[in-house]
């Protein structure tokens, strides 16, 4: 019986002290997939900072409508600021930092208020914020303010 050692082809036995190393062809089909990849980290990076940044837009819009909306609900009945029709208010630029993409951002601001809605006694006021950035974007709070009779 032949020994198994023989029947490996001589092609596959190595040398002792020879060792086969990476050609230039497989570096270069590494270092291109390699480049893929990383190429294709760093879209995703761009895109996670925008949007960050402008999920931060969004969220300050939403906390300047919030904050006006409760001074407005914690007012009388028949405050002036709650008569109704529309009412435009002076504009409020936020400024973080210079280097973190929301530098100077100015939102405008408006609301309506419309009287004996849905129900008489009821005032409802529909709170806009609106800023541009590449594009208008806006966010609106409803609420609505009882009389105190109900």
């Amino acid at each position: 019986m032949p020994c198994r050692r023989h029947l490996i082809p001589l092609h596959h036995q190595r040398s002792p002290g020879v060792e086969r190393g990476l050609t230039l062809l497989e570096v270069m089909i590494a270092l291109v997939i390699l480049a893929i990849g990383l190429l294709a980290l760093s879209g995703m990076q761009i895109t996670s900072i925008q949007a960050n940044s402008s999920g931060f837009k969004s969220t300050t819009a939403i906390s300047l409508a919030d904050q006006r909306l409760e001074q407005l609900k914690n007012l009388s009945f028949s405050d002036g600021s709650l008569t109704a029709g529309a009412h435009a208010e002076p504009s409020v630029t936020v400024s973080v930092g210079a280097s973190d993409g929301v530098h100077g951002v100015a939102y405008n601001r408006s609301y309506t208020v419309t009287d004996n809605s849905p129900i008489t006694g009821v005032k409802l006021v529909v709170y806009t914020v609106t800023w541009n950035d590449n594009g208008a974007h806006s966010v609106s709070l409803i609420s609505r303010i009882g009389n105190g009779l109900l």
